[in-house]
């Protein structure tokens, strides 16, 4: 398995990814051996055993859609008819999708308040925040920047590219945005990273230092606009919310292209989807499809 994980790594993908890839590979390998099988000579009925199997175990199809999907980087890798080509289940029941108007947007963004009195992360949540609901950021873009990315002169950021499926870009950043990332960054910056003999570039410290920490404070971030939400028509539930949000009215103002652009996919394909969601529809969305109501 460690040259398939060096086969997957060579295209790219993310180490949870590779981490995942290998785990569902190596379980159908398991299951065939417990039936005196191998993976050079598996067949598509060993496929279809295979599922049936993963099905008798109360198994999701999103789970064994996953298993699939492995297989046939497995398959690819080892040079074998690739039986898993092609092969999903269907009648997978995906959530609605809830959208913001901008209005809706700026409101979640100035209700806010931070949770944290303390600490490092009162300095640098609503900061995030504001890069999730303007540059539609996700906890990797976040976990990546750097203090260099911050043009505060020229009112922009870069947002490094991923190893994958992301490509670098600059994004403006809104007027009311740049005052706090001053703030921050001359007033307090500096002093936690003294205080933590921190020595690194990251933009946000000690939050990305590791990944948990981050992972933990946008948490945190969530619950609280849940709580700050609660009283309002506004039906907020998680973050991803916001960047979808944000893409969505991307590509009504400034089309494909330049949405894809901004959001940093490399295939147009990716942002495509969000070209027949209407954000200003949000109101008539949650009535029909909160799934709270």
């Amino acid at each position: 398995m460690n040259a398939f994980k060096t086969y997957l790594q060579q295209k790219g993908m993310a180490a949870k990814t590779i981490q995942r890839i290998s785990y569902c590979s190596h379980s159908f390998e398991n299951y065939l051996n417990d039936n005196s099988k191998t993976i050079q000579k598996a067949s598509y009925n060993d496929l279809l055993d295979f599922i049936g199997y993963l099905q008798g175990k109360a198994t999701s199809k999103v789970v064994i859609n996953e298993h699939l999907r492995a297989l046939c980087h497995y398959f690819e890798y080892l040079k074998l008819p690739n039986i898993a080509y092609d092969v999903r289940l269907r009648g997978i029941q995906h959530d609605q999708k809830l959208f913001f108007t901008e209005e809706e947007l700026t409101q979640i963004y100035n209700l806010f308040e931070s949770p944290s009195q303390r600490g490092y992360y009162c300095h640098s949540d609503k900061i995030i925040l504001g890069l999730i609901i303007y540059q539609a950021l996700e906890e990797k873009d976040i976990y990546r920047l750097e203090q260099s990315h911050v043009k505060l002169g020229e009112g922009k950021i870069y947002i490094p590219g991923g190893s994958y499926r992301k490509d670098g870009r600059w994004l403006k950043l809104e007027a009311h945005q740049i005052l706090p990332l001053h703030a921050y960054i001359t007033n307090h910056r500096k002093g936690i990273k003294a205080e933590h003999l921190c020595n690194t570039d990251k933009l946000f410290i000690p939050n990305c230092e590791k990944e948990h920490r981050l992972h933990g404070q946008l948490k945190l971030i969530a619950k609280q606009l849940r709580q700050q939400t609660k009283e309002t028509e506004l039906h907020f539930e998680k973050l991803y919310q916001l960047r979808h949000s944000r893409l969505a009215i991307w590509v009504k103002l400034y089309g494909l292209r330049k949405a894809q652009y901004m959001a940093g996919y490399r295939l147009v394909e990716t942002i495509e989807r969000y070209r027949k969601d209407n954000p200003d529809d949000l109101k008539e969305q949650v009535l029909k499809y909160h799934p709270l109501r």
